[in-house]
């Protein structure tokens, strides 16, 4: 008699026994860390373009006269050997465009308000060109180009309205952000 209790596994299925997990853990990682940090953390599907894109996006955007794509859009890129964000402003892409458009605001303004879309943990750590300048123009981490309003207890929902902010906001570390759009509103003074 044959004892058939410890059947042997086969090869196919201990295969997909293992893609399961992995593909179990990339979910849990992906919604626990966000998708973009995990893939620019394995260095796929967000790991930044290259400047010669950010060119081809800005003459597209200038051809179909979208001054949305081509004034307020930050795109991420790699510069040497650092994360950066630009738009077409920037002088990395500027001097390469033949057909440009004339923006409401500089680049500064623009890197600002961009940077004003950020959380503050990531104002911390996000660089932006903020200036159009000679060679490869200002790089900065946002919080240093962000300028927060100041706000105290009685003046929250003018100030924060005044930046920008709807007046439904949020407090971390006192910095007032406005729970639909994140943007960080105004700070309460040291």
């Amino acid at each position: 008699m044959v004892n058939k209790k410890g059947q042997e596994m086969s090869v196919a299925t201990l295969v997909l026994i293992v893609i399961g997990i992995v593909v179990l853990v990339m979910l849990i990682l992906g919604f626990s860390m966000g998708w973009q940090n995990l893939w620019n953390k394995i260095n796929i599907f967000g790991g930044g373009s290259d400047v010669s894109t950010v060119i081809q996006a800005c003459q597209l955007a200038a051809s179909a006269n979208d001054k949305y794509a081509y004034c307020s859009e930050f795109k991420q890129v790699k510069i040497g050997n650092e994360k950066v964000y630009i738009n077409c402003q920037s002088n990395q892409v500027d001097t390469s465009l033949t057909n440009k458009l004339s923006c409401d605001k500089d680049v500064g303004e623009n890197a600002e308000a961009f940077c004003g879309t950020l959380s503050a943990s990531a104002q911390a750590t996000t660089k932006v060109v903020s200036s159009a300048g000679v060679g490869s123009g200002t790089m900065k981490l946002c919080s240093e180009i962000v300028l927060l309003t100041a706000c105290t207890s009685d003046t929250r929902d003018v100030r924060a309205k005044a930046a920008g902010c709807g007046g439904n906001l949020r407090e971390v570390s006192g910095r007032f952000s406005d729970v639909d759009t994140n943007q960080v509103c105004c700070e309460v003074p040291v």
